[in-house]
């Protein structure tokens, strides 16, 4: 977590790049957004701002959270990555629980995971499109999502039989990882 201290000196130095005067009341709003980020990672998303921005005027907030964290087309297309590199490693015999609990409610929602575990290889574009649109709708709305993890053949048949002991495969969300650190290697490797 950065402090204020810390933030005041990285976000004046934005502001004096866009000629912009910050008055007490939009620095302390800025920092209430960005004061869960680590210091080097709003710094990092400060720098891709101004690589990247083309824009004149100082940025919004959203556009510095879409240079730490990533867009909502690069969230989409990770959590994607992330259920095809599961489905290759453990199949639709596992149940598995992703971290990020938006992918269970939108695989239900598209079928279920042996459905889309067991997809043929030329339906795989139109659920990804399928995934991305939802995947953006379940983040807007960011509330809370009632399936805890996404059943497996094996869990399925052995609870049928009375056996609910099966393993779980816990997937994590290296998301926000992944966008942020390839930004903090960029930055290092240009300094």
């Amino acid at each position: 977590m950065m402090n204020k201290k810390e933030f005041v000196k990285v976000i004046g130095i934005l502001a004096e790049l866009y000629d912009k005067e910050l008055s007490a009341g939009l620095i302390l709003i800025y920092y209430n957004i960005f004061k869960h980020y680590s210091k080097e990672l709003f710094e990092s998303g400060i720098n891709y701002v101004i690589r990247y921005r083309k824009y004149p005027s100082f940025p919004k907030p959203a556009e510095i959270i879409e240079a730490i964290d990533g867009s909502m087309e690069d969230k989409s297309l990770i959590a994607w990555g992330s259920i095809i590199n599961t489905i290759k490693r453990y199949g639709s015999y596992r149940s598995v629980k992703f971290e990020d609990s938006k992918i269970h409610i939108i695989l239900e929602n598209m079928g279920g995971w042996i459905k889309i575990a067991q997809c043929q290889i030329v339906e795989v574009p139109f659920l990804q499109k399928d995934f991305q649109r939802l995947y953006a709708i379940y983040e807007k709305n960011n509330r809370e999502l009632a399936c805890d993890h996404l059943k497996g053949i094996s869990e399925i048949t052995n609870s049928k039989v009375g056996y609910h002991d099966d393993e779980v495969v816990f997937v994590e969300d290296k998301l926000t990882t992944k966008i942020s650190e390839t930004r903090l290697l960029i930055n290092e490797g240009n300094r």
